[in-house]
């Protein structure tokens, strides 16, 4: 039988090579790594709060979650506090994962190197600020908050685009 290892060689040197995928600037990966955590800490807080939330105000949305608690069945409708949690968990449902895709991708193709840090640290804050003006009814600067995250996506998909079409 014929040793494969010339042919696979062969057909791997013809593939188009992408020399800007690796290596990953090492502070901006550092800081994708961080920025990522924090939100996930986060995010796992406005879980649990969401949850005590439910307990103190004995609101439960399932009969086997109020049986289990010893209460009454379902509530005929959420806690108001419960629905404001909700709200927040669910805009980071909508928006941190768009941040990390596109997160990835600028790193990969570093579209700018020394930009990726300032972006993630720029949206990890407007997320959080967010979650906080939310939780604390807080106007006009929960806008402000989600449109500065919304812009930093914005701003790395220019780029991406860009870099992707240079």
């Amino acid at each position: 039988m014929p040793n494969p290892t010339p042919l696979l060689t062969q057909a791997a040197q013809s593939l188009p090579s992408i020399p800007s995928l690796l290596p990953l600037d090492p502070l901006a990966l550092k800081v994708l790594g961080v920025v990522t955590a924090l939100l996930f800490f986060k995010m796992l807080a406005l879980g649990v709060t969401q949850g005590a939330i439910r307990l103190k105000r004995d609101v439960y949305p399932n009969p086997e979650d109020a049986a289990y608690n010893g209460k009454n069945p379902v509530a005929p409708a959420e806690h108001p506090d419960v629905v404001r949690v909700s709200n927040a968990y669910r805009n980071d449902l909508e928006n941190i994962p768009i941040f990390i895709a596109l997160a990835w991708a600028f790193l990969s193709l570093h579209c700018s190197d020394t930009w990726a840090p300032v972006y993630f640290g720029i949206f990890t804050l407007a997320r959080f600020g967010h979650s906080w003006f939310y939780l604390k009814a807080l106007q006009p600067w929960r806008a402000l908050a989600f449109a500065a995250g919304a812009l930093v996506n914005a701003a790395m998909a220019i780029q991406l685009l860009a870099a992707a079409f240079h």
